[in-house]
């Protein structure tokens, strides 16, 4: 059974988030040492700005470190940015789960009136038997999948990988295995470039530029459903409604539009329309109300 390490805490929507800037995937980043940051950075020059300027990278933490006018600065942009643990890592291993697995990019809702801190991350479904109860509804900030074609110790999704995956796909954009012509390295496009298709990109790995064969936007992501033979999940809209009202539930409640699985692997089609919580106390940890999928909702 695929279980979570010591820090993954069950219902996830209850998890403490830290906040503010969003956090590098697994193996792509590490704290510096020091308050200079030379002995936790591993800066090297990686070619010319046009400017004339030396462009300098960190490898250690995949983050640019160039200075003004071109010099090599202390720490990189992402020195000081907390590295995601083996132990807020899932192990997930799909073949244990023939009931289905579905994996999101958790995003904040559209409606809260909850004291609850938001989440960010992978938000996780689990289940042993088809339309079965959820062995895991989970919110981490890395799942290492393995099992069902993925091969040795498996592949590490990060919480960026997830949350760029859904911006793309909310917007409309397909996205596509791009790797590093110079190192290799698996490239995701993020903030303006995970929604605008392009062929030169800037390897997270090794800090060069290098040309894809096609215009594209790209995600790790792809490799992970290229390996298990799974494409994007085919939605369907919801059938249903619902009619609550806000003072039956002093907890709170919690509305989300929801957004494609990134990886689903139930034979049952995905839903699409609106996700709903509904607690009555606030330390209720599962809410009274949890709508999969709605097509339409009223509160009063």
């Amino acid at each position: 059974m695929g279980t979570p390490k010591a820090r993954v805490r069950p219902a996830g929507r209850r998890r403490q988030q830290v906040q503010g800037q969003l956090s590098l995937p697994v193996g792509q980043q590490s704290a510096a040492t020091d308050a200079s940051g030379l002995d936790g950075c591993d800066i090297v020059s990686v070619g010319k700005r046009r400017d004339g300027g030396t462009r300098y990278w960190c490898l250690k933490h995949k983050a640019d470190a160039t200075a003004k006018y071109g010099r090599r600065a202390k720490t990189c942009r992402f020195a000081h940015v907390p590295m995601i643990t083996e132990h807020e890592t899932l192990h997930l291993r799909l073949s244990d789960y023939p009931g289905g697995v579905a994996l999101w990019g958790a995003v904040a809702p559209v409606y809260d009136t909850t004291q609850r801190q938001l989440e960010r991350g992978i938000h996780v479904h689990a289940r042993t038997e088809l339309k079965g109860k959820k062995e895991m509804d989970w919110t981490v900030r890395a799942v290492r999948l393995s099992g069902n074609g993925l091969s040795g110790t498996g592949v590490v999704v990060s919480e960026l990988d997830a949350i760029y995956y859904m911006v793309s796909s909310v917007f409309g954009y397909e996205t596509r295995r791009v790797e590093c012509t110079h190192c290799g390295f698996p490239h995701l496009d993020r903030d303006w470039f995970s929604v605008h298709p392009h062929r030169r990109h800037l390897c997270a790995g090794c800090g060069k530029h290098f040309r894809d064969d096609a215009i594209g936007i790209g995600n790790p992501i792809e490799i992970v459903r290229a390996a298990c033979g799974i494409g994007p999940s085919a939605t369907k809209p919801a059938g249903r409604t619902l009619d609550i009202r806000q003072s039956d539930y002093p907890g709170g409640i919690q509305i989300w539009g929801s957004n494609p699985a990134f990886l689903w692997t139930s034979s049952v089609r995905e839903e699409e329309g609106i996700h709903v919580h509904a607690s009555r106390t606030d330390d209720e940890q599962d809410p009274v109300i949890d709508e999969p999928t709605l097509r339409s909702g009223s509160t009063a």
